[in-house]
């Protein structure tokens, strides 16, 4: 019989904790700042965005304050420096592919090299029937 109060008291409790635990006052609610209710994925990225909107328009007022030479000076720098990390990327995208291919001409070179071998193992009619069931207009 105690067993089964102690049981209901604790459920009991339990209940009335989860309860309480649930129950947030509407003042909880504005005292919490926004980003909390947000995805902290979503909310670090819409402060990156919003870090670099600031930076670019500050730079821009720095910008647009200097002379009309310099301003075009800076403006050349940037489309050479933009071109130049295009085509650095380019160069090692087009190395990595390079790899990949003679990585893939290697492979398939120890395969045909694999089946030479156990193809000089066979007797002379076997290697006969596979070639032409290989090539079967070179056997007729």
């Amino acid at each position: 019989m105690r067993f089964f109060t102690c049981l209901l008291h604790a459920s009991l409790l339990s209940l009335s904790l989860c309860s309480f635990a649930k129950e947030e006052s509407p003042r909880d609610e504005e005292k919490r700042p926004s980003f909390m209710s947000l995805d902290i994925t979503k909310f670090k990225k819409e402060m990156r965005v919003a870090s670099n909107k600031k930076n670019v328009h500050k730079k821009k007022s720095e910008i647009d304050n200097l002379p009309e030479e310099m301003i075009k000076g800076i403006k050349s720098i940037k489309s050479k420096h933009i071109s130049y990390t295009a085509t650095k990327r380019q160069l090692v995208t087009n190395k990595v592919k390079k790899q990949a291919r003679n990585e893939n001409k290697k492979s398939i070179e120890r395969k045909r090299n694999k089946v030479a071998e156990i193809m000089e193992e066979l007797p002379e009619e076997m290697r006969k029937g596979i070639q032409s069931v290989k090539n079967p207009v070179s056997a007729v």
